[in-house]
């Protein structure tokens, strides 16, 4: 463990504690709140996220880093800077929609795990009514009868229900933990952001990308090491409240899914106040390597310029000083 990390990222929550507490309780409430829509709906609940709970997250980590200068928080500065997430790019901060297929990959992939070991658990235990099950199963599908396959589920609608619930539930809550992952750790471009503002969104996506390739099993190891308890709250909080809705309001997958989730994320306000200052604490540890991949980026866009498209020896001269120029600067930082 890097403990002068960890020593970085203490003073930096020391520095804001106010500010990291507001957030932390605010962004949890949504979270949980857009969580538990999904009882209702999963797309209520994925449309609210984009909508404003991911504005409001970003402009929370923007106003952290510039709460040591004692700007006050206002409404309407959230406000302003919840607006600029659909604006410049910011909306690329949280790697939001590859976020979400990669964890709905995660879902499908657990839901058929866990769902062929409840099936062999089953046939095990219960070995005459996994037959039955499969021979009705069979009929009805060999039938084709309209109808058939409605009777099979609504004879067996207990084993079923349960089925679903021992496969569903725990699949939700693995491909929530990812999501939770690689959105949290990719908030780091909104840091980069700031030193890299000269640039457009794609070109500091590119830069942000090229850092994670070639430092990325580093960042990620700090990143575990000063955030797990974010993984550990939101594993316990969603299975204890999952257990809690099943046991004594209503057996429904989709109930318990959804209010586990929001059980879970509405534990995280007791571990994000920290979360800011890691993450904080993490970039300025990894600031050189952005510096470092925007020459290197810049380079290679510049021989990519120079092999399609015939410039003459001036504006040559002109790219190669511009990029020399870049280079010097982050050789003078490093030194400091």
């Amino acid at each position: 463990m890097d403990f002068n990390l960890r020593k970085v990222a203490r003073d930096n929550y020391k520095e804001s504690i106010f500010a990291s507490w507001v957030f932390a309780i605010v962004i949890a409430i949504l979270a949980a709140g857009a969580a538990s829509l999904g009882a209702i709906s999963f797309l209520l609940t994925f449309v609210i996220s984009v909508l404003f709970v991911f504005p409001i997250f970003f402009s929370f980590i923007v106003s952290h880093t510039i709460a040591r200068e004692k700007e006050p928080i206002t409404f309407t500065n959230q406000f302003a800077r919840s607006l600029a997430f659909f604006r410049s790019g910011n909306i690329r901060s949280f790697k939001l929609l590859s976020s979400f297929l990669f964890s709905m990959l995660y879902y499908l992939g657990a839901s058929i795990a866990l769902g062929i070991i409840c099936v062999i658990v089953f046939r095990i235990i219960r070995p005459e009514v996994f037959n039955e099950m499969m021979t009705s199963l069979t009929d009805s599908l060999i039938a084709g009868e309209e109808g058939a396959l409605d009777d099979f589920l609504a004879e067996y609608a207990n084993y079923v229900i349960y089925f679903e619930v021992f496969t569903t539930c725990p699949a939700s809550v693995i491909a929530s933990l990812f999501f939770i992952y690689r959105t949290t750790i990719n908030s780091i471009y909104i840091y980069a952001k700031k030193i890299l503002h000269k640039f457009d969104s794609g070109m500091i996506m590119m830069i942000h990308n090229q850092v994670f390739r070639t430092n990325g099993r580093s960042i990620r190891k700090d990143y575990f090491a000063l955030n797990w308890p974010i993984f550990v709250l939101f594993f316990l909080f969603s299975s204890g409240v999952g257990f809690l809705i099943a046991y004594f309001i209503r057996f429904d997958p989709t109930w318990i899914a959804s209010l586990g989730v929001a059980g879970g994320l509405l534990s995280l306000m007791f571990f994000l106040p920290f979360y800011f200052g890691n993450m904080e604490a993490i970039y300025q540890k990894y600031e050189m390597e952005y510096k470092r991949a925007t020459i290197e980026v810049t380079k290679r866009l510049y021989d990519t310029i120079r092999e399609r498209i015939d410039l003459n020896e001036e504006e040559k001269k002109n790219l190669e000083d511009a990029l020399n120029r870049l280079s010097d600067n982050t050789d003078e930082d490093e030194e400091e």
